[in-house]
């Protein structure tokens, strides 16, 4: 199951939506009216930063069993031995 996971992640149309609706929450931000120059943005990038954030996530975890940041199998090899040992 392990290594059948490691080919599995988000679809393209998942993909597709998280994209388009960072887009657009990002430009839905900047119809808000506030008159403060500096504050409006702020706020945006505020949002565009946790936005940001919350794709990084996204990606580091569409694929939890391949690359570099990866859960290892050692735990898996631990309760192997303690079955088969």
């Amino acid at each position: 199951m392990r290594v059948d996971a490691v080919l599995g992640g988000l679809s393209g149309i998942m993909w597709y939506v998280i994209w388009i609706g960072a887009v657009i929450s990002i430009g839905v931000a900047y119809l808000y009216r506030i008159e403060d120059a500096e504050l409006h943005s702020l706020l945006i990038a505020l949002m565009s930063g946790f936005l940001a954030v919350v794709l990084f996530m996204i990606v580091i975890n569409d694929k939890p069993f391949y690359g570099a940041v990866s859960v290892s199998p050692e735990a898996y090899k631990l309760i192997l031995d303690q079955v088969l040992g």
